[in-house]
């Protein structure tokens, strides 16, 4: 009985025969594929783009200053815009076409997690067992973890793959955040499903929003 709304961005003219073509044609398909997507919404200034893959058109043009806006601040726009259409979904949910491998039904996956636990936000994460420094107010070195263990006895760090969908109840996307309330992660622990268009091709210019 959930609604659940998903927001492609795309940023800029994507022309065909291009590999970001293809990874958008392959998203919308995996979106049209889930069992509990209601509705797919494609936000960009090509509403010809939108009709030619059979999705909803947002016009990036009717949200100021698009191109600059960051990934929570835009999803609150979006929202803003899908409302005053007459539709209010229940959850956002954030993709990325810009995903090489995108684990199969992980779509349908974030929103059972979400309802079967009560989930404000989920989305998914690289389980990574590296060992990381970062450099304090004071410019110091500190680690993030000191354990010397070998991997099956250490925490690992969750690397975000929001791209990959990140799923968000409309309360908290209208306050401006795409994470937020009660979070869940879905661990990935494939290095494969990290990498990215413009990992490989920095032309391809596909920023998250």
């Amino acid at each position: 009985n959930t609604k659940i709304v998903a927001v492609l961005p795309v940023m800029g003219i994507v022309a065909p025969d291009t590999k970001a073509y293809a990874l958008l044609a392959k998203s919308i398909a995996e979106l049209k594929q889930a069992t509990y997507v209601n509705k797919i919404f494609l936000p960009t200034t090509d509403c010809k783009l939108a009709e030619f893959f059979g999705v909803l058109w947002l016009d990036r043009l009717a949200i100021p200053n698009a191109d600059n806006l960051g990934i929570d601040q835009f999803m609150k726009k979006c929202l803003e815009v899908i409302e005053l259409v007459g539709d209010y979904p229940d959850a956002l949910l954030y993709v990325n076409y810009d995903y090489l491998n995108r684990p199969e039904n992980i779509f349908d996956e974030l929103i059972i997690d979400a309802q079967y636990k009560g989930y404000d936000t989920v989305f998914p994460a690289y389980l990574d067992y590296g060992h990381y420094w970062l450099k304090n107010a004071h410019e110091d070195y500190q680690q993030t973890d000191t354990s010397m263990q070998k991997r099956s006895e250490r925490e690992p760090i969750y690397q975000a793959l929001y791209g990959l969908g990140c799923l968000t109840s409309t309360d908290i996307i209208r306050r401006g955040k795409i994470t937020g309330g009660k979070i869940g992660i879905l661990p990935i622990d494939d290095f494969k499903s990290t990498l990215r268009l413009r990992d490989f091709d920095p032309m391809s210019n596909q920023e998250p929003r």
